[in-house]
């Protein structure tokens, strides 16, 4: 069985949260990052989640990495670590 992953990010500007976009789609969510202005933005806030699988101690538990950048570099860097097939087919 194939994961699906969901995307979530929050755009952050002078410390509230001025954007935000919830996706399954990757294509849809790189759209809405190049549509944002850099030097508006104070930091991101990604969360990617890869659905509930058991743990090590056989509890059901929701798999996901999340992260607050301060660049769009550094941003799309984690996204693209965090979108690895590897990471998340393995753990299925």
């Amino acid at each position: 069985m194939e994961t699906k992953i969901k995307y979530s990010l929050k755009v952050i500007k002078k410390n509230k949260e001025v954007s935000t976009i919830k996706t399954w789609k990757k294509r849809r969510f790189f759209d809405f990052i190049q549509r944002t202005k850099n030097s508006e933005v104070e930091k991101y806030s990604i969360c990617v989640t890869y659905g509930r699988l058991t743990n090590n101690f056989d509890k059901i538990t929701l798999f996901k990495n999340e992260g607050k950048y301060k660049t769009k570099k550094d941003f799309l860097h984690a996204l693209k670590c965090f979108s690895e097939k590897d990471l998340w087919n393995n753990a299925t």
